[in-house]
């Protein structure tokens, strides 16, 4: 009797802490990365219907924790940034098919810092933040 205990008690073990493969979808596009039991647990990774990477993003036992980097389907990157805990911390960039077009700053999932956005027109708009509010407004031309 209990050589079959721990006999199950070994086969449950290894499956909850086992590594299977497993999916989400972002934005239409379905990733797949690694499971630690049911949760999501690792890099993930997704591609565009061409081929061609489409999402990279990282959880941490079902959070979104880590860089993730979203691509057009020509390769290039679109945005990238970090997320700390499910919340968008640090860092943020998102590129147009020139150059770097926007760039911001997170803290515990709200625009902290400045917010440096790049026009068309080559007017550089900035913005600073301070926990989410905005509190100076600059426009620079480049």
């Amino acid at each position: 009797m209990f050589q079959r205990f721990f006999s199950i008690l070994c086969i449950y073990t290894a499956f909850l802490y086992s590594s299977p493969t497993c999916t989400t979808i972002i934005d239409e596009t379905t990733l797949q990365g690694t499971c630690k039991g049911i949760l999501k647990h690792g890099k993930f990774i997704g591609y565009h219907k061409n081929g061609m990477l489409a999402w990279e993003v990282h959880f941490k036992n079902n959070i979104l924790h880590g860089k993730f980097t979203h691509f057009y389907p020509n390769g290039n990157i679109y945005f990238t940034g970090f997320y700390k805990n499910g919340m968008l911390d640090g860092s943020f960039k998102q590129y147009n098919q020139y150059d770097e077009a926007l760039h911001a700053n997170f803290k515990k999932g709200v625009l902290h810092n400045w917010l440096y956005t790049l026009y068309d027109d080559k007017k550089l708009e900035a913005l600073r933040y301070y926990y989410g509010k905005l509190i100076l407004q600059k426009y620079l031309d480049q």
